[in-house]
């Protein structure tokens, strides 16, 4: 997700560390400067599932995967604050914004 307006991309990112054969799944934030052409790396959301969307909902980042939804503080975007982390019980491909609340 790319919000210009906003400076801020959101990209799903999951990494493998060979020696320990360990996955993890995250948002990665990106400042994004169009003015001077700058991308910059910023902090990550952790997923216990790999993330595939994420939208800014009011100040906070909504982020989901087949099976979690997480929502962040991104006041500070170098370290994100996971606010919630809430267990899906079937899969989920998009939330939306129905008001002052959202749905799956």
């Amino acid at each position: 997700k790319v919000l210009p307006d906003a400076g801020l991309a959101m990209v799903p990112v999951v990494s493998y560390d060979y020696e320990s054969g360990n996955s993890t799944s995250a948002v990665q934030l990106l400042g994004i400067d169009l003015k001077n052409r700058d991308l910059t790396k910023l902090g990550k959301i952790a997923h216990g599932f790999d993330a595939r969307r994420a939208d800014l909902i009011g100040g906070n980042v909504v982020s989901i995967s087949q099976r979690e939804l997480v929502t962040a503080d991104i006041s500070n975007p170098m370290s994100p604050k996971v606010l919630a982390d809430v267990s899906l019980a079937w899969p989920a491909n998009r939330v939306v914004e129905l008001g002052s609340r959202m749905e799956i």
